[in-house]
């Protein structure tokens, strides 16, 4: 009963507000490495639904992609099966996440296919059907029958829930710029099951969405929306170039006006504690002088201090006792936060053991010559274009080469910290290069939307009391008899 109660105080749903808009994005990953699971996570801090591509997990995988966000659900399909021989690296897979302060109820909607992933996000008033999709490249014949069979399924996964908006979103592999046999197929779908694509939206600013080693620019990531949403909702339709996305796509954002339920729910907050392992002389002696004026102005309870009455019961010594107590207490409190370095949680600043040395400076370099492309207009060729390339690779390649060399970074980090201070403890240092992390479940007996398991415990609590409360009644009466 006790984990009940604790449980249901920890949900506590503040109150119901309306989002007057989302933030919804597509962006294909083309794996899901450390560094892409970074960036994920920067997106989806920053957008309400995400419409995930090329994720690689393998079946037993996918379920793990809602640990990434402890503010997302999400879930998805594999691009391949168990019972596949795979020749070289993973592939393929879509997945969708949203966020969990939406008061959506998801339905997840089978659809025979490992490159279309469709869930229906229901809300008071309000049904958002979410397509996420992968096509096949145009190479041959066998790709044209695999565009038309995918289609197919998009086609009958709408035509099923024909009362809902409808977002279908991924990587399509088709260029409306280009003739070709896909482009002209898609759009003759969009024509027949009423569907928009972002790009022929006055509202729509993409330049392009893939690059081959930032020489070759293509636009083959989009949405598509149902007519409704595509006439009234589309606010902006935008992509992010960004030189910390290490796929050769870039995410495509659109925001859509539309009104739905949020619940606003009280978060854990990290409390930090002073390290004292980490002080230094300089620290200590800063703590010192900061200590020594605080405790000046502490005021002394003189009666209370010099009262001789070992069984004194005086109430105003003792709370003179107490009172200048809290403030020597206050006082060390405060001269510790000003002067020595305190704990941050595990994984806070998102970066990796050996960045600050040899990463830090490359990607500042990056950024630099991106701003400047960026500000000469995105040239395909020339200085401004080539530096810009070069700067970015090497910026990647840091990246790579510290994460396969983490692992003795850490070590000759943690000896040289253990050398110099012996204080330090050992397990302590274990732990926190672990950076063991509880992950809260998204899903409780079939229910994954914060009011419903809210509901779900206050349930359970009330019956345990009704079981207490019954037992109590039949040992009074058994005692009575």
């Amino acid at each position: 009963m006790c984990f009940l109660l604790s449980v249901v105080l920890y949900v506590i749903i503040m109150l119901n507000t309306i989002l007057s808009s989302l933030k919804v994005v597509s962006y294909n990953s083309r794996g899901f490495n450390s560094s892409k699971q970074c960036y994920v996570q920067q997106l989806l801090s920053s957008c309400d639904i995400l419409f995930l591509q090329e994720h690689w997990q393998s079946e037993a995988q996918v379920v793990d992609l809602c640990t990434i966000s402890d503010d997302h659900l999400a879930c998805g399909v594999s691009g391949f099966g168990n019972d596949e021989v795979l020749s070289g690296r993973p592939y393929g897979g879509c997945a969708v996440f949203w966020r969990n302060s939406l008061c959506f109820t998801p339905e997840y909607i089978t659809t025979h296919s490992r490159r279309v992933f469709a869930v229906m996000l229901k809300s008071t008033g309000f049904k958002l059907l979410c397509v996420c999709v992968y096509m096949p490249y145009e190479k041959d014949t066998n790709e044209l029958d695999e565009f038309s069979f995918q289609l197919s399924v998009v086609d009958s996964i709408i035509s099923q829930h024909s009362d809902c908006h409808v977002v279908v979103g991924g990587d399509f592999n088709v260029d409306f710029c280009r003739d070709r046999l896909h482009t002209v197929m898609l759009n003759d779908f969009c024509s027949q099951a009423s569907l928009h694509p972002d790009s022929s939206h006055s509202n729509y600013h993409v330049d392009f969405t893939y690059n081959n080693n930032m020489e070759c620019y293509s636009t083959i990531d989009h949405f598509l929306l149902s007519a409704e949403l595509y006439r009234s909702s589309i606010n902006e339709v935008y992509v992010l170039h960004n030189v910390d996305n290490f796929s050769d796509h870039d995410p495509v954002c659109i925001v859509l006006n539309c009104s739905v339920a949020c619940l606003d729910v009280e978060m854990r907050i990290y409390r930090a504690r002073t390290a004292w392992c980490k002080a230094s002389d300089g620290h200590v002696a800063a703590y010192r002088n900061c200590l020594r004026v605080e405790l000046q102005n502490v005021v002394l309870p003189h009666e209370a201090l010099l009262c001789d009455d070992v069984f004194c019961c005086n109430a105003e010594h003792i709370a003179g006792l107490s009172q200048f107590a809290d403030h020597i207490t206050a006082a060390c409190l405060k001269s510790a936060a000003e002067c020595i370095p305190s704990t941050k949680p595990c994984g806070a600043s998102g970066r990796i053991p050996g960045w600050t040395e040899h990463v830090a400076p490359l990607r500042s370099q990056s950024l630099f010559w991106h701003r400047l492309w960026q500000d000469c207009g995105k040239p395909h060729s020339g200085i401004v274009a080539d530096i810009m390339r070069r700067s970015r690779a090497r910026y990647h390649a840091a990246v790579r080469q510290i994460r396969r060399q983490q692992a003795d970074i850490v070590n000759d980090r943690i000896a040289a910290a253990l050398a110099e201070n012996s204080n330090r403890n050992f397990w302590d240092e274990i732990k926190r290069i672990r950076q063991n992390k509880r992950n809260t479940v998204g899903v409780v007996d079939g229910l994954c939307a914060s009011s419903d398991i809210a509901n779900l415990f206050a349930g359970k609590y009330r019956n345990c009391i009704l079981v207490c409360s019954t037992i109590r009644l039949i040992c009074k009466v058994s005692v009575m008899i």
